[in-house]
């Protein structure tokens, strides 16, 4: 297990459920806070995530502070990266070098691909990162409210496009991080991760939290 640990309730509902989730259903999920990428101090921003499964797939939400928006990309797949992001990388069979990555904008841009990750290169050069592969029911819903200062993400990730057809069972475990990129015009862009990486990169994934589905 990882120095990052979260346990995923389950939810009380099965099957795909339309977003956003009812409040109820977010009441007994476990909250956790992200942290500066690299000292893991607190952030400027905060960001706050819960994360819940069933037997369809998994879900997360992001209540983000934010005090300004930068989002102009439009297609699926774009470099959503390059502006302001939310994102969830996951490895759910315990393989550190290969794993799914997602991205989602305040404009609900999705990004999602299969990485492969050489270990053995610790500069990243030799990551690849494959954004033909699409999550055909992946889905996301956004609430941007820059009046009360914050972003509401909500996603849902089906498991069987990540389990090749099967549904997530209890005690399972999968090597997860979350990450946000708010970027800002003027340059002071803050990058903040569930599990601090150390550096100024998110595809750290020996770095990877550990989720234990309840």
């Amino acid at each position: 297990m990882s120095e990052f640990q979260y346990t995923c309730r389950r939810l009380t509902a099965d099957g795909k459920l339309s977003l956003p989730l009812d409040p109820v259903q977010w009441e007994s999920a476990q909250e956790v806070e992200l942290r500066e990428v690299v000292t893991g101090d607190k952030p400027r921003l905060a960001t706050v995530v819960r994360a819940a499964w069933n037997d369809w797939g998994v879900y997360y939400r992001f209540v983000c502070e934010d005090d300004e928006i930068v989002s102009n990309m439009t297609q699926r797949d774009d470099p959503i990266y390059d502006e302001d992001v939310v994102e969830v990388f996951m490895s759910v069979d315990g393989d550190l070098s290969r794993y799914f990555e997602f991205e989602f904008s305040p404009t609900n841009v999705q990004f999602d691909a299969k990485i492969v990750n050489n270990l053995q290169d610790p500069k990243g050069s030799q990551l690849t990162v494959d954004t033909s592969w699409d999550s055909a029911e992946l889905t996301s819903w956004v609430e941007v409210d820059l009046g009360n200062r914050r972003t509401v993400f909500e996603i849902a990730i089906p498991a069987a496009d990540l389990l090749d057809g099967k549904s997530i069972q209890a005690g399972d475990t999968w090597r997860t991080n979350l990450y946000r990129i708010d970027r800002k015009p003027e340059g002071q862009d803050e990058y903040t991760a569930w599990s601090p990486t150390g550096i100024v990169r998110f595809h750290i994934p020996w770095r990877f939290g550990t989720f234990v589905f309840e």
